[in-house]
């Protein structure tokens, strides 16, 4: 009886420490330098979401989780948008950046379409 105590009190106790850490963005991707430990690192999210984030070990998708032991530089690129080249130094805080369209930008009003 003792034992299945203790088991369910740790196991309440694990439940617990996972409510409150915080949870990554969904859909989070990795870009890790080598050597550099799994875990923590900075978060880059874009608006929208799903940009290609270059960097010196390969590519990820935003949002995505960068964590190198030294500064290191990132592009940020989707279709139908302006790159963004960025420095990310180690320790750097999550950031999240809105990315500017580029092409055509004037909208079309339905009158000055041709009826169908």
């Amino acid at each position: 009886m003792i034992v299945r105590t203790v088991t369910v009190a740790t196991a309440l106790t694990l439940l617990a420490a996972c409510e409150t850490a915080p949870l990554p963005p969904e859909g989070l991707s990795y870009a890790r330098g080598r050597g550099a430990p799994e875990g923590a690192g900075t978060i880059i999210a874009t608006s929208p979401d799903g940009a290609v984030l270059t960097h010196p070990e390969g590519l990820c998708r935003t949002p995505c989780q960068v964590n190198y032991l030294e500064k290191v530089q990132v592009t940020l690129a989707k279709e139908g948008y302006a790159l963004v080249t960025i420095n990310i130094p180690v320790g750097a805080r999550d950031a999240s950046f809105e990315l500017t369209p580029v092409g055509r930008s004037t909208a079309v009003e339905e009158v000055s379409l041709p009826e169908l």
